[in-house]
């Protein structure tokens, strides 16, 4: 039996021949993880491969991406299978969850579910499945229901299940039409549900009472490590009650576009913690996002805040200004002051190309970031220039990512062909082939380099090409990441590595050059 443990067709469309070679492998080996682009067209095809799927006894992971309501028995996948693990599938309908969640009430091995994005004038998703799985299943852990009509019934009816649940650890609720009735009701479920760590309700209709009720909630549940809320249209002169909440111990694990009253009472917060704190001591990442009435005071008693933590390695900011000048100018001060942060990334689109040129020059003078993620475009002249000097200058960022490409790349990556540890620069979309191959190229003459650096630092390999590629990153954080995921080992150890075999490499040439200077 072949030993094929994972198989990734999300990128395939499937047709006939595709699908019977799809059930082909699951007959005829241990698959573990399948990953499906979409369902295939013909009632005949899906319903074949709806049933292949449900005699496999070997798979633990199941993904479809899209089109799901049209695979036929699919809630049947759950009804009597004793492997599955994971399942996650898109393009639901609002019948089918139910029909799902009815099969959860007989299935004891599944535990994570992510149904999502239902077609627009889905039917809601019903009640009387929700309580019919609240009252047998004691198996799963995380259930996602995104972009569906969720509503707040739904919702509500999920709240008493928390009441009781203590196996859920994660629920997301995103884009599911929740509102202030339904969020009240889960907010109050959470000061008595001891299982439940995240939740997540962004892309909802929420008000800063709702928002009240969770920070409520959070300081009477210390098991809740984080509750997002997302955008929230928070008033500039709404405030958090101290009678309301303990907000130092709220403020980190609460998620919302706070106004400049809360930036600053979480700035406050940060300049006292230590490394004793749980934030450190556990998370080491911060994520900020502020409404559009938040004044640039309040950003910047934050980000001067964060830049002065000794813990904090990960940054996200979901809001940046266009408007109004002085916001791209702090987190480009953040950069350059910040002395641990590894990974950064905003999330807000970015349309102005003096914010992103802004941000991108303050790497020139950072030397901790490694890998750094931007939802916005890469199309505009300044702001390839601006990228372009920093990969000439910065040899800590190695890996990059923009939301999408709209411009030729030729001379671009010409210009940065002295660059040898930028190892990942990817793009979502694509608008523009012209360039790609001259890039994936530089990727690839950069990823062998640290390939053989990596051998060299684990002596299985000793030849001059890998000497020579070990020296050139010794010291450079792409080799210790590098490191850290083909050995398994801390950072220390790794680094540990690193500086016990330049010290090795350091005596041989000693070794070599004191003879020579006797004679």
């Amino acid at each position: 039996m072949v030993s094929l443990e994972t198989l990734d067709l999300s990128g395939l469309a499937l047709d006939r021949s595709t699908v019977e070679s799809v059930i082909a492998v699951l007959k005829s080996t241990r698959l573990r993880t399948l990953v499906l682009g979409d369902c295939p067209e013909g009632k005949k095809v899906a319903l074949k491969l709806s049933r292949a799927l449900r005699n496999c006894t070997c798979l633990t992971s199941l993904v479809i991406d899209d089109r799901v309501s049209v695979l036929p028995e699919a809630a049947l996948l759950l009804a009597k299978n004793t492997t599955l693990r994971r399942v996650s599938l898109s393009g639901v309908t609002g019948e089918l969850v139910g029909e799902i969640l009815l099969c959860l009430a007989r299935n004891n091995t599944l535990e994570e579910l992510c149904l999502s994005d239902a077609a627009l004038g889905d039917y809601p998703v019903p009640i009387a499945p929700i309580y019919a799985f609240a009252v047998s299943n004691r198996r799963l852990k995380v259930l996602k229901l995104t972009r569906l009509k969720l509503g707040d019934a739904a919702a509500a009816a999920f709240a008493d299940l928390l009441r009781d649940n203590e196996t859920l650890e994660e629920i997301d609720f995103s884009g599911s039409c929740v509102s202030d009735f339904g969020g009240n009701a889960l907010a109050e479920a959470l000061e008595v549900n001891r299982s439940l760590k995240t939740i997540c309700l962004e892309e909802s209709h929420l008000c800063e009472y709702t928002v009240e009720k969770f920070a409520r909630a959070l300081s009477r549940n210390k098991n809740l490590e984080r509750v997002r809320l997302g955008i929230v249209a928070l008033p500039e002169d709404w405030r958090l009650s101290d009678d309301a909440c303990d907000f130092p111990a709220v403020c980190e694990r609460l998620e919302v576009t706070w106004n400049t009253w809360g930036l600053e009472r979480i700035a406050s917060c940060l300049s006292t913690l230590d490394t004793e704190h749980p934030m450190s001591a556990e998370r080491g990442f911060l994520r900020l996002y502020w409404t559009r009435r938040t004044t640039i005071y309040g950003v910047r008693a934050i980000l001067g805040a964060a830049s002065g933590l000794t813990f904090l390695n990960e940054l996200t900011i979901g809001s940046i200004h266009v408007d109004e000048c002085g916001f791209a100018e702090t987190i480009a001060a953040l950069l350059v002051s910040t002395k641990t942060l590894k990974k950064m990334e905003i999330s807000e689109s970015i349309n102005a190309s003096h914010v992103m040129t802004v941000i991108l020059r303050a790497f020139e003078q950072n030397t901790t970031v490694c890998t750094a993620r931007f939802a916005c475009s890469l199309r505009n002249p300044s702001t390839a220039n601006a990228l372009k000097r920093t990969l000439n200058v910065n040899r800590t960022l190695h890996s990059i990512a923009f939301r999408s490409l709209s411009m030729p790349l030729s001379k671009f990556v010409s210009g940065i062909q002295q660059n040898n540890v930028l190892t990942d620069l990817s793009f979502e979309l694509l608008f523009d082939e012209e360039g790609m191959q001259q890039l994936r190229d530089l990727l690839w003459r950069n990823r062998c380099l640290l390939s053989r650096a990596v051998s060299y630092a684990q002596q299985t390999a000793t030849d001059i090409e890998s000497m020579e590629a070990f020296k050139t990153l010794a010291g450079r954080d792409s080799l210790l990441c590098a490191l850290k995921k083909a050995t398994g080992k801390t950072a220390n150890e790794c680094d540990d590595i690193v500086t016990k075999t330049s010290d090795k490499l350091q005596k041989a040439v000693q070794l070599e050059v004191a003879p020579s200077h006797l004679s």
